[in-house]
């Protein structure tokens, strides 16, 4: 929040998977919000051409094609053409980044679009060096932070808490997949045991999702 309220123009958030990345942008783009700010946020998307019509259709609604411009074009000159700050946040570019022109996209953005700044959730940096770009690194959490979350989200037994936020490594989606186990009667004693053990395969047997993540 701090930043966006600086001169820096790009937020770039990098972290592994299950840091909440996504849910801090959240967060950040409610901020915004209550403060009158205007936000466009664009969900993970499998192309930058998707990403560009996730912005157009915020912008332009149904309208969001205009001719045969190229797509990308279209987005940057909407978002030229606007009078009052706005912050467009792009989740998960990860696979993006890796495969198109994305940095370029970026930069094209900042460059024409003066009232608007980015913020970027990834897995992995953005490859472009400018003194608008400043990137924060999520890192695991402590052991009273993850404690917190626990309270925060399910009931969990204070007997084995400490002990389950020290064997999730702080990563907050293991630590939530964890106590939820624990709060659909998987006993609190054999989740730290196999936690212990081969916490790959208690992550495999009772969370894919988490798992293939």
């Amino acid at each position: 929040m701090e930043k966006l309220s600086t001169d820096a123009r790009m937020i770039v958030l990098v972290a592994l998977p299950g840091m909440r990345k996504t849910q801090v942008a959240i967060r950040v783009s409610h901020l915004l919000a209550r403060k009158k700010q205007r936000v466009i946020f664009v969900k993970k998307q499998k192309t930058l051409s998707d990403i560009c019509c996730g912005i157009l259709y915020v912008l332009c609604g149904e309208d969001q094609m205009t001719g045969h411009d190229d797509i990308m074009h279209q987005a940057t000159h909407k978002l030229s053409e606007l009078q009052n700050d706005t912050v467009v946040v792009l989740d998960n570019t990860e696979d993006i980044q890796e495969h198109e022109d994305f940095v370029g996209f970026a930069q094209t953005l900042l460059a024409s679009a003066p009232k608007v700044k980015l913020m970027i959730t990834t897995r992995r940096n953005v490859n472009t060096v400018s003194v608008d770009i400043h990137r924060v690194h999520l890192e695991p959490m402590d052991t009273t932070s993850s404690a917190k979350l626990l309270k925060d989200v399910f009931v969990v037994c204070k007997e084995y808490l400490e002990e389950v936020c020290k064997l999730c490594g702080g990563v907050s989606l293991i630590l939530i997949n964890c106590v939820y186990l624990q709060n659909n009667d998987f006993n609190p004693k054999v989740l730290v045991e196999q936690l212990r053990n081969d916490p790959m395969d208690i992550l495999k047997n009772n969370s894919e999702d988490v798992y293939n993540l």
